[in-house]
């Protein structure tokens, strides 16, 4: 009898905690700190590899640039993920591997992207698994696979 009455207690207890804040931290960017000790011109792409190891991302179609992101979240019940602070640090170099630029963003800097949600429709929609099996018989000939 005693455990009936706790139930309702025990209930209360786990309502609270499933609504309890969930934060996150994800990757890592310079803090502001490190990125002024920086100085375009003289640093290199192994004191950047040293004091912040390697970067989140990197792309060199125009030039090289690293890229660090980090960013915190928070998840409230069954609610989506808020994204609560967003920092990009983007480091480019020239050829010899000097720093040639430093770009610090926030989540203030970004912009929404509205996702389309439509889909390209492929051939194999419409036919069955075995229509698309035998379809290929007798489109290769032996003497095109010895060949």
């Amino acid at each position: 009898m005693g455990l009936l009455r706790l139930l309702p207690v025990v209930i209360v207890a786990f309502t609270l905690v499933a609504c309890s804040t969930i934060k996150q931290q994800h990757g890592y960017a310079p803090t502001e700190h490190e990125v002024a000790l920086l100085e375009p011109g003289t640093s290199n792409v192994q004191q950047i590899a040293n004091s912040f190891g390697a970067p989140t991302l990197t792309e060199d179609v125009f030039g090289v640039t690293w890229v660090y992101v980090e960013s915190s979240t928070a998840r409230r019940g069954w609610r989506a993920p808020e994204t609560q602070r967003r920092r990009v640090v983007a480091i480019s170099f020239d050829d010899e591997g000097i720093v040639t630029n430093i770009e610090v963003l926030t989540i203030e800097d970004g912009r929404e992207v509205n996702r389309t949600r439509r889909v390209t429709e492929s051939f194999s929609d419409t036919l069955s698994v075995f229509e698309q099996l035998f379809s290929n018989f007798g489109r290769i000939s032996a003497g095109q696979i010895l060949n």
